[in-house]
């Protein structure tokens, strides 16, 4: 399968609240950085997303523009949804966070994956202020405490 395929079906799983095929989707070396503060394993990267497609339901990725050269693959997302449901603790010290009903729009941010033996193995998202998971929780009016690296 294609780089950008397994890549796309990975997000939609995602998406679609399908995590056992996002699981199938990674290597056993997985490793993800500028989401959060630290580089984070994909058993920590899918564990926060449940929370977070729990508590935003309509949570999209919006994937764009991208671009394959061998088994590396970038791309464009801008992550919206609404928060209509309680988004339970994804952080130790980090209290759940009742549905709001605010509507986020996270700012446009390229994200670099590096795919191996049909997998995805490497995921880096672009440092942009208002990004990733502090910017969402900011729009949400939660304050994480974090400071990426």
């Amino acid at each position: 399968m294609r780089p950008v395929y397994v890549i796309k079906e990975y997000l939609n799983s995602i998406q679609e609240n399908d995590f056992s095929n996002a699981e199938s989707l990674v290597t056993n070396t997985f490793r993800m950085e500028g989401w959060e503060p630290d580089s984070i394993t994909s058993r920590e990267y899918l564990n926060m997303m449940r929370c977070i497609v729990k508590g935003i339901p309509d949570y999209k990725f919006n994937y764009q523009n991208f671009n394959e050269k061998g088994n590396t693959v970038n791309f464009t997302i801008n992550v919206t949804g609404t928060h209509t449901r309680e988004i339970p603790s994804i952080i130790s010290g980090v209290d759940s966070v009742p549905a709001t009903n605010k509507k986020i729009k996270l700012p446009q941010q390229t994200v670099w994956v590096t795919i191996k033996d049909n997998k995805i193995d490497t995921v880096r998202f672009e440092l942009v202020e208002g990004g990733g998971l502090l910017g969402l929780f900011k729009q949400l009016g939660v304050d994480l405490h974090l400071e990426l690296h």
